[in-house]
């Protein structure tokens, strides 16, 4: 990250002040998204939870998808995983997030 000798604005755009606001401008819309999810109980070692699973993955990919990116929710013998992705520019980083919802 590189900084001009002008300006505290990262060249990415991405200033402290910037990120702040956005973080304090978007906190409520979060703040529901995380307890929509939270409120699914996907109980991976339950077997009784199996349609609250495929609840929770349906749910993450209509918030992928509501934040710009895409998603799909791909079946298997066990739980289903969502691939999810925001943009294809071979020149932007690549973050891999593996996480149990």
């Amino acid at each position: 990250m590189t900084t001009s000798a002008r300006t505290s604005t990262p060249s990415n755009g991405f200033s402290k002040e910037r990120l702040l606001s956005f973080a304090a401008s978007e906190r409520q819309r979060f703040e529901a998204a995380l307890r929509g999810l939270v409120e699914i109980p996907t109980v991976s070692s339950d077997p009784d939870r199996k349609q609250d699973m495929v609840k929770g993955a349906s749910f993450a990919a209509d918030l992928i998808r509501s934040l710009g990116g895409e998603a799909r929710v791909v079946p298997t013998k066990g739980h289903p995983m969502i691939l999810g992705q925001f943009g294809r520019d071979a020149s932007r980083p690549t973050i891999t997030v593996y996480n149990h919802l």
